[in-house]
């Protein structure tokens, strides 16, 4: 095939097969050439069987397919309003969707935002869920916790400020503002024992709580329930 090349060939390419370069092929001495144009001629396809190196001054690290160093650019995925206009994706790919604001990511079988789902929204310094609940297996660190409704199993805290209907236990929350419902029970719910000391709940008269048929707080102490009114 014939073999047109417009700049000398100063590297190591030692056969070139039916190809055509023009002056933007080959680098010069002041890295000022181009591979293509912006807004002209571009090539197709590109395969190379080691680093693709973009902005590497120094070494290429061989684990790489591809490496990119900058000390003021970043790399710019492709950018869509819409995952659907992907043709045929492949598990892997990832694009930043502009109309949602974050990345998302393709497994093989549907899209999905990276990092998260998107009832996750930072406000300010703040982090929001709008939808759905959250559930907190281990240790939660709270310095202020902001909650349209909140269900702790177990809560150890140095100072707890409630405002609105609360509820501790189970129950309907009061409509008036700071006001904290307890536990009620027509029975002492559980044993009084050390590992309960402490524990208060809301007789309605049943007659358990130190035999009361009254209505009012009965409270673990000393191993045993003691009425208080």
């Amino acid at each position: 095939p014939e073999l047109a090349i417009t700049k000398s060939l100063q590297s190591a390419i030692s056969r070139v097969t039916a190809a055509t370069f023009d002056s933007d092929l080959i680098p010069n001495l002041n890295n000022a050439l181009d591979i293509g144009q912006i807004a002209g001629n571009k090539w197709q396809n590109g395969y190379f069987t080691g680093t693709l190196a973009v902005g590497v001054d120094t070494s290429v690290q061989p684990s790489a397919a591809l490496q990119i160093d900058s000390d003021s650019k970043g790399l710019l995925l492709p950018r869509l309003d819409n995952t659907s206009v992907v043709s045929s994706p492949v598990a892997g790919l990832i694009i930043f969707n502009t109309a949602e604001k974050q990345f998302y990511g393709y497994d093989g079988i549907s899209w999905s935002p990276l990092g998260g789902d998107t009832d996750w929204t930072i406000n300010g310094s703040n982090i929001e869920r709008t939808t759905g609940n959250v559930t907190i297996s281990n240790t939660l660190n709270v310095g202020t916790l902001n909650a349209g409704s909140l269900s702790i199993n177990s809560l150890s805290v140095n100072t707890l400020s409630v405002s609105g209907g609360t509820t501790l236990g189970t129950g309907s929350a009061s409509n008036e503002s700071n006001v904290v419902r307890i536990p009620t029970s027509n029975s002492t719910p559980f044993s009084c024992t050390s590992n309960t000391e402490g524990a208060i709940y809301y007789d309605l008269g049943s007659g358990q709580c130190e035999g009361h048929s009254e209505w009012g707080f009965c409270v673990c102490a000393s191993g045993s329930w003691h009425f208080e009114y």
